[in-house]
């Protein structure tokens, strides 16, 4: 082979040997693009992954506080029903005890140490808490609160009718009603809720609550309750102090109907039939009781008790 053809052959394999390594170099060039654009897509990936685990906690937190609050309000709810079904024709005699007892149960529920219920006298410029429960860490002077001084609170009253309620906290040292707590009429006290009782436009009371540990936020929802939780109370009690003027005057009618020496019967004529007998009436005729002569007809009785 001649020397020509030598070079010849020697130049075209150092071409092609050129061609082959500019052909590596950009492909190497184009795979290392390749591989920052996997990293650039790889970490976008991931930072989206961590944008979406951070929304679906979120959102799995907002459902579950949710929930909460539905099951709270539910309780709410469950707590109005139960206070209205209980004070519903409830006896007189066991109005005060009731009270009591929901009082703890309010505590219970709101994590309270005490709770109360005020009454105010404008005739008489003077309020007193009529009913009082507390878990022994807070307590009243009973006598003070008996009968205290309107103007106690009438710093409170002048403002209420600005807002459904009232927060006056001890430990803060916010409200007027500060020198109770130093003075000894109330000790261990710390955040107190009051809720106006509102009778035919006029507060005519509280309810209220002591929290020594607890800051409570109050919402919508439970001021309501206590609203409706006062009217329940407040009407229990009018119900119970009108009933005890019924049977008082029915005591007195009774004791007025059987002093008389004269025998008295109330006949209804129209229904033909006794009403009433007093006792003269009936040791006159001889009757044993009140069971014999009341919704007797006169052909019942015959003639001896004076029918015609």
């Amino acid at each position: 082979m001649s020397n020509r053809r030598r070079k010849s052959i020697s130049s075209e394999v150092q071409t092609e040997k050129k061609q082959r390594i500019d052909e590596i170099r950009a492909l190497n060039e184009k795979l290392t693009l390749i591989n920052e654009e996997l990293i650039v897509t790889n970490e976008e990936l991931k930072a989206y992954q961590n944008k979406l685990e951070e929304l679906v906690s979120i959102r799995t937190y907002e459902l579950r506080k949710k929930e909460e609050s539905l099951n709270y309000k539910s309780r709410l709810e469950r707590l109005i029903s139960g206070y209205s079904t209980r004070f519903f024709n409830l006896s007189p005699e066991l109005v005060d005890d009731s009270i009591i007892n929901s009082l703890k149960e309010l505590c219970g529920f709101f994590d309270a140490d005490a709770a109360f219920l005020g009454q105010i006298c404008y005739s008489e410029d003077s309020y007193s808490l009529t009913h009082v429960w507390s878990n022994g860490v807070t307590s009243y002077d009973g006598s003070y609160f008996k009968k205290a001084p309107l103007t106690d609170v009438i710093w409170w009253l002048e403002k209420i009718h600005e807002r459904d309620y009232f927060v006056v906290d001890y430990r803060k040292n916010n409200g007027a009603i500060y020198s109770h707590c130093e003075s000894g009429m109330i000790s261990g006290s710390g955040q107190i809720t009051f809720v106006p009782i509102v009778f035919r436009g006029n507060i005519v009371g509280f309810t209220g609550l002591n929290s020594l540990k607890n800051e409570h936020e109050w919402t919508p929802d439970e001021i309501t309750l206590f609203h409706q939780i006062g009217e329940v109370f407040f009407n229990a009690l009018k119900r119970k102090a009108s009933e005890e003027i019924l049977i008082e005057n029915e005591r007195n009618y009774r004791e007025i109907f059987n002093a008389t020496s004269e025998a008295i019967i109330i006949y209804d004529y129209k229904n033909n039939h006794v009403i009433d007998a007093n006792q003269p009436a009936m040791r006159l005729f001889g009757i044993g009781g009140e069971e014999e002569v009341h919704g007797r007809s006169r052909n019942e009785l015959g003639t001896e008790m004076g029918f015609d």
